[in-house]
């Protein structure tokens, strides 16, 4: 029996629902553009998107990102081949305060309430959780969720409840998550 290879850029989420097809991976360059660019015009009117975005456009934006390196800090889902969703980890530097780690992703509507949210959600904390291992920063950091990416998890919840869902506190628009070591706690900031 031949056996099946495993292509480089793929990543293994250990509590990824068992979906026919699925997978994940990293981000391949300017080649994944048009498939971003797919994936959130598919999740327009079901996250209430406003903005139009070409492969032109993200091109220029990452093309210049700092404080992300989008071939370790994206994560990218596919069925059959055909990318279903995506998630990014950024990060910066309060003046005055903590390092703060933001994760944002978007998965198309038909994919949601599958447990593939969720297993974005928790493999960003993970990617946040390494960065700021590598920074110094556990203790002084905090994860932000936007309330769509957290939607990603639960989409007929409200955005609070979906971050709670995924055991992250939520916090005003978004959701904190205090990161106290890798992997990251999910212990709410204080104040």
């Amino acid at each position: 029996m031949p056996s099946k290879t495993i292509p480089a850029d793929a990543v293994v989420l250990p509590d990824a629902p068992t979906i026919p097809g699925l997978t994940f991976r990293r981000f391949r360059g300017p080649s994944d553009y048009p498939n971003m660019v797919a994936v959130i015009d598919g999740s327009k009117v079901a996250d209430k998107i406003e903005r139009a975005e070409t492969a032109d456009d993200l091109a220029r934006s990452y093309d210049h990102l700092t404080n992300c390196d989008p071939y370790q800090d994206m994560l990218f889902v596919e069925v059959d081949g055909r990318v279903i969703g995506y998630s990014r980890v950024t990060w910066w530097q309060e003046e005055n305060g903590p390092r703060v780690y933001l994760s944002f992703g978007f998965l198309l509507p038909e994919w949601r309430r599958r447990g593939i949210g969720r297993a974005m959600l928790r493999a960003n904390d993970e990617t946040a959780a390494l960065r700021a291992a590598r920074h110094g920063a556990i203790g002084g950091a905090v994860l932000v969720a936007f309330p769509a990416a957290a939607q990603l998890a639960s989409p007929k919840a409200s955005a609070a409840g979906a971050l709670l869902a995924a055991g992250i506190a939520a916090g005003g628009a978004v959701g904190l998550l205090a990161l106290r070591g890798a992997p990251a706690s999910r212990t709410p900031r204080p104040g």
